[in-house]
Order: C-alpha cells, then structure tokens, then sequence
C-alpha cells in the first residue's frame, strides 16, 4: 500500500514538474530554434545578396573596360588627334619619315536594304563615319612594310587603301656610313582610313 501511495505521488510529481517546468522550457527552446534558424536563412539571403551584388560590381566594372577598349577601336568622336598621334607614333617607331598629311571626312555609303530597314543591324553599322588620312613619306621598303604591319595591328582600326612607291633619285638618297651598303630610298603615298560611330 505504501509503495503504491509512493508511485502515485511519483507519478503526480513528474506530472507536475513536466507541466511546470520542462514543457514551458521545451516550447522556449523550440522558440530560440526557430529563431536562429530564421537568422540563420537570413545571414545566408544577405551573403547571397552581397555576392550577387558584388558579381554585379564586377560586371559592370567589366562592361566599362570593354566599353573603354571599343571606344578606342570605333570611337564615338572623329578623334582626329588620337589617330594623328598613332599615325605619328608609327611612323617614328618604324624609322619611316612623315613629309605631309592632309585629313578628310568622306560620307558613308549606305546600302539599299539598310536605306529600306533603318533599325536592322546592317543599317546601324552603316552610320559609321569615314576620316580618310592621306600621307606622303620616305624611308626604306622594309620600314614601310613594317609601318604597314603595325597599322593591321594597331587597336584603332586602320584600313590602308592605296599604297603608291617611288624611287627616291640620286641627289635624294642619304649617304650610308662608310663600308655599308647604300639601302634603297622610297617616297611612298597612301591613303589610311579610321572610322568613328556617332550615337
């Protein structure tokens, strides 16, 4: 009898202290669980959001440099002064003297189709504007066909479309140091375009 009074009082004892005490804390632990869980979906939404907006930074940092690269191979102004200044430079580096210069802007030819469609592509590319460079110079063929080269190659399109040689005379040509061969001297024409694309 004693022992069966003593197992209900156990009983009525663990009753109580579970309603009492280990319930309300159950529920507070499962309220702090959820709650660092919500922090924790919420450090991992902001560390996504900082990583996108960091790939972000760097894609339009990205996009400003090809911009800045495109700009120099078709600008949006003549920039007669930069070309100027590449021609110049290639010319010195090549050894090829510049004797003069003369600019002009030639209008585009635009096609029959981009005429008819003005929003297609063909049409859009057709806007592009002409400045024709037309340069009398002198030096060796194998400085001018390095000059040449170094046009094909340089960053801001270059098309050279017509090329005239002559042979410098006798009087014209430079005395070459003392047992060297004489290289042979030549006055060269030619005409170079670039191009620019006004918006």
């Amino acid at each position: 009898m004693i022992s069966a009074v003593v197992s209900l009082f156990l009983i009525v004892a663990a009753v109580v202290i579970f309603t009492n005490y280990i319930k309300p804390e159950y529920a507070t632990l499962e309220q702090n669980k959820a709650t660092v869980s919500a922090q924790q979906e919420e450090i991992k939404n902001k560390n996504n959001i900082d990583q996108l907006i960091s790939g972000q930074g760097k894609e339009y940092e990205r996009g400003k440099n090809y911009l800045k690269a495109f700009e120099v191979i078709l600008p949006l102004t003549p920039a007669v002064d930069a070309a100027l200044a590449q021609l110049t430079g290639l010319a010195v580096k090549n050894n090829v003297s510049l004797l003069s210069m003369s600019i002009s802007e030639t209008a585009p030819v635009v096609s029959e189709s981009a005429r008819k469609n003005p929003n297609t592509l063909e049409a859009m590319i057709d806007k592009s504007r002409i400045i024709s460079f037309t340069i009398s110079a002198t030096g060796g063929y194998s400085e001018f066909k390095n000059l040449l080269k170094d046009l094909e190659h340089n960053m801001r399109i270059f098309d050279v479309k017509d090329v005239s040689v002559q042979p410098v005379g006798p009087g014209g040509t430079p005395l070459a140091p003392k047992g060297q061969a004489q290289a042979p001297i030549y006055n060269y024409s030619l005409t170079v375009q670039t191009y620019y694309q006004p918006i």
